[in-house]
């Protein structure tokens, strides 16, 4: 019971934090022609009176560029999406995600935001700093968000958790990623920044417990992103517990 009543107020203080940041609330469509925004297998129907397929969306993103592109400069939707997916601890078919964009503004801002409002919620709705976070297989480990939460780059995390190049060639990359558990014949079909994924994911990824934010990740895997010169483009990942809360 208390769950759902602590939910309710952590919605209510999102608003709360990005309205008074003069972002303007809205909605998308959830029932789309084609999805987009990310990679996820879709929920699949019908519309009878156009006669034509429909998926349910998959992310937020692509529809908030446009308003971006149609003059709104700051916006924010917390909505459904629903991927049809393998269900874990970390995963469910439909699930709400928060999104937001603002022009004008850096990376570092944003961060610097999201902390701000992962901090406050911790502190001013939930009364606490200090969570213990499940991973897969439902191991517990303590989380500590009044600590300093570190920014790290992707390739370092492949250096020092997996001892790996991430400028290695193609070869020694599939080769490593078959090495960490990818089916080779999956592997020779799959793209350069897939496989680097793969490997941070099943080296570096776990252990970051306490609020980390990655940075600089493969440039194919963030296309929409501004690119960096060294075929990185520049994002960041929170991470918390060993699983991704915002990117």
């Amino acid at each position: 019971r208390n769950r759902f009543v602590i939910r309710s107020k952590i919605i209510t203080y999102i608003r709360n934090y990005f309205n008074t940041k003069d972002f303007l609330e809205i909605e998308t469509p959830i029932l789309q022609n084609q999805a987009g925004g990310a990679m996820a297998r879709t929920f699949n129907t019908h519309h009878n009176d156009y006669d034509m397929p429909m998926v349910l969306r998959i992310a937020l993103e692509l529809e908030h560029k446009m308003l971006m592109v149609g003059g709104y400069p700051r916006v924010y939707e917390i909505g459904k999406n629903f991927r049809n997916e393998g269900t874990d601890p970390t995963h469910m078919q439909e699930f709400t995600m928060i999104e937001w964009y603002a022009a004008y503004e850096s990376l570092e801002t944003n961060m610097a935001w999201t902390e701000q409002m992962l901090r406050g919620i911790a502190t001013d709705v939930v009364g606490k700093n200090v969570f213990t976070v499940y991973d897969k297989e439902g191991s517990g480990v303590e989380v500590d968000f009044s600590l300093e939460w570190p920014r790290v780059r992707f390739a370092d995390l492949l250096k020092q958790y997996a001892d790996f190049d991430m400028n290695a060639t193609l070869d020694d990359v599939r080769a490593k990623a078959v090495e960490l558990g990818m089916d080779a014949t999956e592997a020779v079909k799959t793209g350069r920044g897939n496989l680097l994924d793969h490997i941070y994911k099943k080296t570096a990824r776990g252990k970051l417990v306490h609020p980390t934010f990655v940075l600089d990740y493969p440039a194919d895997l963030k296309p929409l992103a501004q690119q960096n010169a060294d075929g990185t483009a520049r994002v960041a990942q929170l991470i918390i517990g060993g699983a991704e809360i915002t990117n």
